[in-house]
């Protein structure tokens, strides 16, 4: 009997620490929630999730929600063409281990680089908050994972709109 407490016990630890991988998708900005246009353009060239265990974002997602997100703005641009490069560096989260309403902080370091000769560098660091409800899933982990890609998702809003001054 105490073989199958603790398998279940290690199960469900696993599962609280695994949960689902973020959906890309569910982190990209539409651009009806953008302010102004801008003549200035971007090509991504690395996305860096420092946590990526415990918050099972990949780099691979995070790149391409921040490029779609992008083009949905308009501010996309092959690599030939851009005014600027971004290499995004998601360098915190901070996720509640359980909550029937959870708010995750995401922190992130986005590095721009000019695409010409003169390789001016500016960083910008954006703090955003992601919250989700307790109707957004049935388990504490489907929660958390929610509340992960609406922190990102708002942090590449505010991104966006940084870089439409």
């Amino acid at each position: 009997m105490k073989f199958i407490l603790r398998i279940s016990f290690i199960t469900v630890i696993a599962f609280l620490f695994y949960g689902c991988a973020a959906d890309r998708g569910a982190m990209v900005v539409e651009q009806k929630s953008l302010a102004k246009k801008s003549t200035t353009t971007f090509f991504v060239v690395s996305a860096k999730n420092q946590q990526p265990v415990f918050s099972n974002v990949k780099d691979a997602d995070l790149k391409s929600a921040l490029e779609e997100s992008l083009k949905k703005s308009g501010l996309y641009s092959d690599f030939t063409k851009a005014n600027y490069l971004v290499d995004l560096d998601l360098y915190k989260l901070e996720i509640p281990l359980l909550g029937l309403a959870p708010t995750v902080t995401a922190k992130v370091n986005y590095k721009i680089t000019s695409n010409d000769a003169s390789k001016k560098i500016n960083n910008i660091e954006i703090v955003s908050d992601g919250k989700a409800s307790f109707f957004d899933g049935l388990t504490a982990d489907l929660r958390v994972k929610v509340a992960v890609e609406n922190a990102i998702k708002e942090n590449f809003e505010k991104f966006l709109n940084e870089v439409r001054k």
